[in-house]
């Protein structure tokens, strides 16, 4: 039964009384019922394993058929009745393969309709063969007649003798009986209640009624040609014929021109054929894939493979079957009632069928928002609710949306409750969508703002996790005596992944079991509760981001132009762009944009102005176009390694931020300054790296922090030698990182990392600019590797100074030079060796390459005007 939950938009099922059960009819024609073991599955075990040994058996009978050969080669008696047991045991298997198997299921079993009816064919005529040669009456199931060979001046001649009381049989043969004949009166009698009953299905439907030309109409009082929805109907009964594959009545049906007169030679079946009809007039919901049917048959193109049926082509291979535009149609101006929108899902033959009618509806070709008639709900159709989602493939399912947590609550014995909920949302794409796995990486990548599942409804087969299942609750709730207690106690899940999946299948096996399985189903769970329900927007940016970046109103103009029939899209789009579109903002894409490699930020920023991103807006209120542009800062650093998105949630330790530089582009800064022990405990790492006391190697005279130093080394090295050559130049950071390399030895580096505003987890690679002691870290590296271990070299930071004793030992220490700097990874630039000169001063060695600084910089200090440098 249907459950509201609180502070919900829609209601959530429990779909627990009503789990996915076994389509098969045992033996004796009772349903199954027994639960399955698998989503995905039609069958449970037994039946599973039944099905496939008669599909067997089946296979196996018809090869012996085929094996004995042409049936119209003259053999002896013994081998054609060889031959029609054959056949016979062929038919029967296939019949009960598909009334056991098929008829309720969601497998389509006509391919073979075409072959076993040639098979039936062939029996029937080799029975009428053996009877004749016999010279005994023998009974001719596809025409309801008997046959003999008589002989004397009737010999060689095969007489026929048929059932006096079937509808075959015309009255006037029956004359030469006396009028008060019992036979007579049966007949009359059985024809009598024959003739009301098809009154009874031409009242239901008077289109069924081919028996002229022209339809009547019993209201009107009128007659008239046959119009699209008269053939479309008729469509329907052969539809009906088609699915419950009696192979007897097909291969009457194939036979009969038309409907009418099948049914004047129908006798038990038109019962049945009432109740039919009478559930497609009330529009009961599972006849609903009879009308799609028959809406796809009345569009067949005639290269399709099809079968004639009572004067009428049904398809035989349901690959090549689609509504389309015309058969979206069809049913939404001929055959649309009040509730048709709301099971569009039975009406589609496969995914991309579903997502055109959604595309179509919220492009108003099926009413508007106000009119009774439409199709176009969002506020009862989550589908609708954000059409950029649906126009680039996402079709939503359903949703939770959850106030945000409030404080405790407590019972009438005072015990305090304290609850949690998250929101949901789920959704499909379909399987031959490029996007859809895209979209399943991207969202599972977000493992901080999201929870999220996907599956291939086809296989069952789990696409993308970023969390165990019994991880990811809904709703929860924990009692205790106090709310101090509560700390302590144990939460109770009341809603979890599993009851979304659950819920899921209930509406596969309830609403969906007649469409195809080709998508994905995606469950996307959010982590912290929001004051508004968000997640179709994220899924619909993540859509734009992955296209391309294209605007919305590109968007809808590929939308018209892809689904829209070409005389009607000019149309379309001067309608719909006269209005305003939903979700239309000004545009954020960008320029490709490679700020790693390219652009150097300021790494000394934090250092010289710590409070400079305390009244910036912290990344959670970037708007969509500063948020592209993180987006691909951030793309680019990790293509070049310097960063690496996280597959597991961990707790965030910062957010990235952007300020605007000196050249008017943005940066991006991260603030860490609250991460655990801040300063004092980054400063004590620097004491575990070398066997001093960290104090003594910040206080190291050779650890020099600025351009004094490389102007103090190149000048005592002048003096040692004068005629010394020197050379400036610059170790190629990353954009925003120091190369440090093995920074994973160092616990306490070894996992930091960052989050987006969109939930993306990066982890870094290098070590960052805004470190707390960052700096001092990498300072103290480089005197370690460089400054200690060549005398020739001083480093500060990005700048350094190469010596050498004489012009002719200029190569010589650029090798070894660049040989520790090849093997560290590094990136270094400076002068080639006859370019080095010995006079200091032109090399202005105490100034340092420090990137672009921030403009806010510049405000607090208006005296320094360098994008790149300073002293």
């Amino acid at each position: 039964m249907p459950q509201r939950r609180a502070n919900t938009y829609l209601p959530i099922y429990n779909p627990s009384p009503c789990p996915a059960r076994c389509t098969a009819l045992e033996n004796n024609g009772s349903e199954c019922g027994q639960v399955l073991q698998a989503q995905h599955h039609d069958f449970c075990s037994q039946h599973h394993f039944e099905k496939k040994r008669l599909y067997k058996q089946y296979k196996e009978a018809e090869a012996e058929f085929k094996a004995q050969g042409d049936p119209t080669i003259k053999r002896s008696i013994d081998a054609m009745e060889g031959i029609v047991q054959t056949g016979e045991k062929v038919v029967a298997l296939r019949d009960e393969v598909n009334r056991r198997f098929f008829s309720k299921g969601t497998e389509d079993n006509r391919s073979h309709i075409k072959h076993i009816l040639k098979i039936k064919d062939q029996v029937d005529s080799l029975k009428i063969l053996i009877a004749s040669e016999k010279g005994r009456p023998t009974k001719n199931v596809a025409e309801g007649t008997s046959s003999t060979t008589v002989t004397g001046g009737t010999e060689g001649k095969t007489v026929l003798y048929r059932n006096p009381l079937s509808p075959e049989v015309p009255m006037s043969e029956l004359n030469h009986l006396p009028r008060e004949s019992p036979i007579i009166a049966l007949r009359i009698a059985m024809d009598a209640m024959r003739a009301n009953l098809i009154d009874r299905i031409y009242q239901i439907f008077p289109s069924l009624n081919d028996s002229a030309s022209l339809i009547h109409d019993r209201e009107q009082g009128t007659e008239r040609q046959p119009n699209k929805r008269d053939l479309v109907i008729r469509n329907v009964f052969r539809e009906f014929l088609v699915w419950t594959e009696d192979t007897d009545v097909l291969a009457r049906a194939s036979k009969t021109e038309t409907i009418d007169t099948f049914l004047r030679h129908s006798t038990k079946e038109l019962d049945s054929y009432i109740k039919f009809l009478e559930a497609v007039k009330s529009s009961r919901h599972d006849t609903s894939h009879f009308l799609r049917d028959a809406i796809c048959d009345y569009l067949l193109p005639q290269d399709v493979p099809s079968i004639t049926i009572l004067g009428g082509r049904v398809a035989l291979d349901s690959r090549h079957r689609k509504m389309g535009v015309d058969g979206w149609d069809i049913l939404y101006q001929l055959f649309s009632h009040e509730d048709t929108r709301l099971f569009l899902e039975q009406y589609s033959m496969r995914y991309d069928d579903l997502l055109l009618v959604k595309k179509l509806s919220a492009l108003y070709r099926y009413g508007k928002e106000d009119e009774a008639t439409s199709w176009l709900h969002p506020e009862e159709d989550v589908a609708q609710e954000c059409p950029m989602a649906l126009f680039l493939g996402f079709v939503a399912q359903t949703r939770s949306y959850h106030e945000p947590n409030t404080p405790f609550a407590h019972t009438a014995d005072g015990a305090a409750i304290e609850s949690r909920s998250r929101n949901y949302l789920t959704g499909r794409m379909s399987k031959n969508d490029p996007l859809a796995k895209q979209l399943i990486d991207e969202l599972a990548s977000r493992v901080v703002a999201f929870s999220f599942y996907a599956y291939d409804r086809e296989t069952g087969e789990i696409v993308a996790q970023n969390e165990d299942m019994d991880s990811n609750w809904i709703t929860r709730t924990r009692t205790a005596c106090s709310e101090d207690q509560l700390v302590d106690a144990t939460w109770k899940v009341e809603w979890s992944l599993r009851d979304i999946l659950n819920h899921l299948n209930y509406l596969r096996s309830y609403r969906d079991r007649m469409m195809g399985r080709d998508y994905y189903e995606l469950i996307i769970i959010e982590r912290l509760s929001r004051p508004r329900f968000g997640l179709l927007h994220s899924v619909a940016g993540a859509l734009v981001q992955l296209s391309g970046d294209p605007s919305p109103q590109e968007i809808f103009v590929k939308v018209i132009r892809d689904i829209v029939p070409s005389a009607e899209q000019d149309e379309s789009l001067n309608s719909l762009l006269d209005q305003t579109i939903p979700d239309i903002s000004l545009s954020t894409t960008f320029p490709r944009i490679e700020y790693e490699g390219s652009r150097l930020r300021a790494w000394d920023v934090r250092r010289n102005c710590p409070d400079i991103l305390e009244n910036s807006n912290d990344g959670s209120s970037l708007d969509a176009r500063e948020a592209n542009l993180l987006s691909k800062i951030l793309s680019s650093m990790e293509a070049a390694g310097v960063v690496s998105k996280a597959a597991k949630y961990e707790r965030p330790q910062a957010t990235p931020m952007l300020l605007t530089a000196m050249d008017g582009h943005e940066d991006v800064y991260f603030d860490y300054s609250a991460l655990s022990g801040g300063e004092q405990d980054y400063t004590a790492i620097l004491g575990k790296l070398t066997a001093d006391d960290a104090s003594n190697i910040l206080c190291n005279s050779t650890l020099s922090l600025d351009g004094d130093g490389l102007r103090c080394f190149a000048r005592d090295f002048k003096a040692a030698n004068p005629n010394a050559v020197f050379t400036k130049g610059m170790i190629h950071p990353h954009y925003c990182a120091w190369p440090y390399p093995h920074k994973s030895d160092i616990s306490m580096l070894a996992n930091l990392n960052f989050c987006t505003p969109d939930g993306h987890l990066y982890k870094w690679k290098h070590l960052p600019f805004d470190l707390p002691m960052s700096f001092e870290l990498w300072q103290f590296f480089l005197h370690c590797e460089i400054n200690c271990k060549l005398p020739f070299v001083r480093a500060t930071q990005t700048t350094f100074v190469i010596c050498a004793a004489t012009a002719a030992e200029a190569e010589t220490n650029m090798a070894k030079f660049l040989a520790v700097a090849e093997k560290l990874g590094w990136k270094l630039s400076f002068p080639m060796a006859h370019r080095w000169t010995s006079e200091l001063g032109s090399l202005d060695i105490e100034v340092l390459w420090r990137g672009i600084q921030p403009l806010a910089v510049n405000k607090m200090n208006p005296s320094s005007s360098s994008f790149f440098w300073s002293d």
